[in-house]
């Protein structure tokens, strides 16, 4: 519970900063902010980095360390002995993702990372070129963000000021 508090906080203070930074009220509208400014919102820019360290897994080009650390599914069914590893099934290529009992084991990198990488569109996993796949990663996250606030407040002061009260 402490870190989840201590997150809210950061994003807090990056939602003052970027108000700061483009000269809005204090409360404005933050994501076409971010959109505008070609700037990561903090969950965004966690998720960014953690799929930029399992492309080094995933292209070996981080310490050897680590290079048993996940297996595809494949892999996974041979190592556990089963019998139909040689079948040819749709998640081959995916990593495995061990089970877990509760949400806060679920969030460990061993357990978040394999998923975060298997949702990931194929045109972005094939991007063996780290640059390139951090810029083209990151330019999908900000064509993700929308330039239009969809507010649910009554009487919002940024959405009046905007005139997109009501909307």
């Amino acid at each position: 519970m402490c870190l989840h508090l201590f997150l809210n906080t950061l994003v807090t203070k990056q939602k003052a900063a970027i108000r700061l930074i483009s000269n809005q009220p204090y409360n404005a509208h933050t994501e076409p902010l971010f959109k505008a400014l070609s700037i990561l919102p903090l969950s965004d820019l966690i998720t960014f980095a953690k799929l930029k360290f399992f492309h080094s897994f995933h292209y070996k080009t981080i310490p050897s360390a680590l290079n048993d650390t996940w297996h595809t599914t494949l892999e996974q069914r041979h190592l556990d002995g089963n019998i139909q590893h040689l079948l040819n099934l749709r998640n081959n290529d995916d990593y495995y993702s061990p089970p877990s009992r509760t949400t806060f084991i679920s969030r460990f990198p061993l357990f978040s990372l394999p998923s975060l990488w298997n949702n990931l569109p194929d045109n972005l996993k094939e991007l063996a070129n780290k640059n390139s796949f951090s810029y083209n990663l990151k330019k999908s996250y900000i064509a993700n963000l929308n330039p239009n606030p969809t507010c649910n407040r009554l009487l919002c002061p940024a959405c009046l000021r905007a005139g997109l009260a009501g909307v």
